[in-house]
């Protein structure tokens, strides 16, 4: 399932749900989701990323995706909204 999905709110109310359920295999998914963002921030950021701001870029990217999926940010603001911290974060912006 793509974004694409994401435009019901039906079918995210139900991915929010489920993604948070105690089954072991749903804790195997987030095991899963977990270890690809991490992996997919430390190659946007490089290697020689501070581990704490990776750690709060994680933290923050799942707090995002938890918003959207509550419908209080679009999905489509994400990407920007990342941009945006990891600026502030690294001091990029001064």
């Amino acid at each position: 399932m793509g974004f694409g999905a994401m435009d019901n709110p039906a079918v995210v109310a139900a991915c929010t749900t489920a993604m948070l359920g105690e089954g072991p295999d749903v804790k195997e998914v987030r095991a899963r989701i977990g270890a690809e963002i991490a992996r997919r921030l430390e190659g946007a950021m490089g290697p020689d990323a501070d581990p704490a701001v990776l750690g709060v870029l994680q933290i923050t990217y799942t707090g995002a995706i938890l918003s959207a999926g509550m419908g209080h940010l679009r999905f489509e603001t994400l990407p920007g909204m990342m941009a945006q911290a990891a600026v502030l974060m690294t001091g990029g912006g001064e």
